[in-house]
């Protein structure tokens, strides 16, 4: 059980750190497109 529950934490702060991953990488774009457009 201790197991599942490592292996359940592990994959849910892997899905944060994604999501604040797409969301920088969303904002960095939009920082791009301001500048060259």
């Amino acid at each position: 059980d201790k197991a599942k529950d490592a292996a359940g934490s592990a994959q849910e702060s892997a899905q944060q750190t994604g999501q604040q991953v797409k969301e920088k990488a969303q904002g960095a774009a939009d920082v791009v497109k301001e500048k060259t457009g």
